[in-house]
């Protein structure tokens, strides 16, 4: 289930598993440094994936459907478990697994293609690959200083292979029989090529020894768990929260999640003797989306607070390091808490929006928060777009807002519509007035984007001075400002409040009091969001005034309504207001399927 650790695996073939939703289903293979092992879904349903993880829960790589429709993955054990997910579009979907930790040999048949090259963070890394004749693999180090390193390979079988290190040293090895050099890197980093010859398939293992002052260093295993107290919204979950191993330089060691309850196993190397501590960082992810919230800009440390320092004292049967540990101890005082609120709290927005983006362009980017306490930059809290976007979140006395849910999900909602839909707001000040209609529509969807996150209308934001609540079920069409434009066509300047009230209209199914929905609509996030996200994009047809606006919505939302909603859909805006010509007589429009 989504949020819960990844169940481990070994040897074997698994049958009658069941498809989670979300998330799908995590798992770890049982597998020592080195090995590698093979991981098959047979006869896999049609949108069924089968993907590889890294610590952090992101895809690294996605196994390739055969003709037989079964999903092949082949997986490396360095000095973390190798972690894999199963997904689909179908929940309950019933699936078997395969474990092989003796995968077949390469095929060497047709032309080869060099593997891609690996890179080699940090010392104690270990790897196996399978090389054919002729083929080469570039190990890439990396060092924070001119790097040494120790490393040893081994081939098996009658595979000769040639070791060549950045100072043109090079050693073959014959008979499977390991031998070890050390590299001396000039630079910052440095590359070691590996190259087979001789025997087909066969395999060459890998590791690294010895790091750039030959320091003896051993693996350690933190079992612990992150507890809340009270003091924080009732809500607040750590699932997907990073738990870091930090050395006294506050170099990262290694990364883990936090599941729902909280738990971590963090596994890190560390010279011996050496005094460690685990952070718990303001960070979070989701799928292959990062979310940081730190004091300065994209890319520098977040806040974290110690979780563990020193040497853990309990032990398990396994030798690993347990610790109880607990976190947000003083929620008025500890500037790190409440910047873990706004990461959990993006991260869970994301988690409830993925089942409706579409794709991007690319990776998606970091969503970044900003924010210091008792500070914030000319805007207060803004979303800043660009390559990489920026959501600028308050922290002066006067208006905090790193407890303000609906405040964080409204800027994360300008984010998913910059990075998947689309987005022309100019951005500027908006205060309810009437404005240009693609501004209009930027803040109006991300009203109605943080009610739907929350599941209510009333919108809070908490302030020194008084507690403001928007209430965008209550702009009602008497409302002058959430009714009508200002020349009554779809292209005159209109407010946020008719934007986001008639999405609420269009979305809830009773009235705020629990009585009847007075406009006799309750469309499905699925049909609005949809609307919205898929091919918003690529659109190349414009609706009412240039660029994305609530009229380019409706066209849409139009050509996925049944008849008998569309006409509900046409008298809640005549209600409003709001004339919108030729409603539904083209789907032609890329916003539309």
């Amino acid at each position: 289930m989504p949020g819960l650790p990844a169940a481990r695996l070994g040897a074997g073939r698994y049958e009658g598993l069941v498809l989670c939703t979300g998330d799908g289903d995590t798992f770890e293979v049982d597998a020592a440094p080195g090995e590698v092992w093979r991981v098959l879904v047979p006869d896999a349903a049609d949108g069924q994936v089968l993907e590889r993880l890294d610590a952090l829960g992101r895809v690294n790589e996605q196994a390739l459907r055969t003709a037989e429709g079964d999903l092949i993955l082949t997986l490396l054990a360095a000095f973390d478990a190798p972690r894999f997910r199963v997904r689909g579009p179908t929940p309950a979907q019933l699936y078997a697994l395969e474990l092989d930790d003796a995968p077949p040999p390469a095929d060497c048949e047709g032309p080869l293609v060099n593997p891609p090259a690996i890179l080699v963070r940090s010392s104690f890394e270990a790897g196996t690959v399978h090389l054919c004749p002729g083929q080469t693999l570039s190990l890439i180090f990396a060092a924070q200083t001119r790097g040494r390193a120790l490393l040893c390979v081994e081939a098996s079988g009658s595979t000769e292979v040639l070791v060549s290190g950045p100072d043109r040293a090079s050693a073959r090895l014959v008979d499977a029989r390991p031998e070890c050099f050390r590299v001396d890197f000039v630079e910052e980093v440095g590359e070691v090529d590996v190259s087979a010859f001789g025997g087909l398939g066969s395999h060459v293992r890998w590791d690294v020894r010895e790091d750039a002052v030959g320091e003896r260093r051993r693996e350690r295993v933190v079992l612990g768990r992150v507890r809340v107290r009270d003091g924080v919204p009732e809500d607040f979950s750590p699932a997907g929260l990073i738990v870091s191993a930090v050395d006294p330089g506050s170099n990262v060691l290694g990364d883990v999640l936090l599941d729902a309850l909280g738990r971590f196993s963090l596994r890190f190397w560390s010279p011996v003797g050496q005094v460690n501590a685990a952070a718990l960082r303001a960070a979070a992810n989701f799928e292959d989306t990062l979310i940081t919230v730190s004091p300065s800009g994209v890319g520098t440390l977040p806040w974290s607070v110690f979780v563990l320092e020193g040497e853990a004292a309990v032990a398990n049967a396994e030798g690993a390091e347990a610790v109880e540990a607990l976190y947000l101890l003083d929620p008025e005082t500890t500037l790190e808490v409440p910047a873990l609120h706004v990461a959990a709290t993006a991260r869970a927005g994301l988690v409830k929006v993925a089942p409706y983006l579409g794709p991007t362009a690319g990776k998606a980017p970091p969503v970044h928060y900003h924010w210091r306490p008792a500070r914030a930059v000319e805007c207060g809290t803004c979303f800043v777009p660009g390559s990489l976007p920026v959501i600028e979140l308050s922290g002066t006395q006067s208006d905090p807002d790193e407890w303000d849910q609906a405040v964080i999900l409204h800027e994360l909602a300008h984010y998913v519509a910059a990075v998947y839909g689309r987005d022309d707001s100019p951005g500027g000040r908006h205060d309810g007035g009437r404005v240009t209609p693609v501004l209009a529509w930027s803040e109006g969807f991300a009203h109605f984007f943080a009610a739907w996150q929350l599941d209510d209308p009333r919108l809070v934001d908490r302030r020194a001075a008084e507690i403001l609540i928007t209430d965008i079920d209550a702009w009602s069409s008497s409302d002058p400002l959430a009714s009508g434009t200002s020349d009554g066509t779809a292209r005159g300047d209109v407010s946020e409040r008719l934007v986001g009230a008639l999405l609420w209209d269009l979305f809830d199914g009773t009235a705020i009091d629990g009585g009847p929905d007075d406009d006799g609509l309750s469309l499905s996030a699925a049909t609005l969001l949809g609307s919205f996200f898929e091919g918003s994009r690529a659109s190349t047809l414009d609706f009412g005034a240039p660029g994305m606006d609530l009229t380019d919505f409706l066209q849409a939302l139009a050509c996925r309504t049944s008849v008998e909603d569309r006409f509900g859909l046409e008298e809640l805006l005549l209600e409003r207001a709001f004339i919108v010509e030729g409603l539904g007589e083209t789907c032609l429009s890329p916003l539309s399927p």
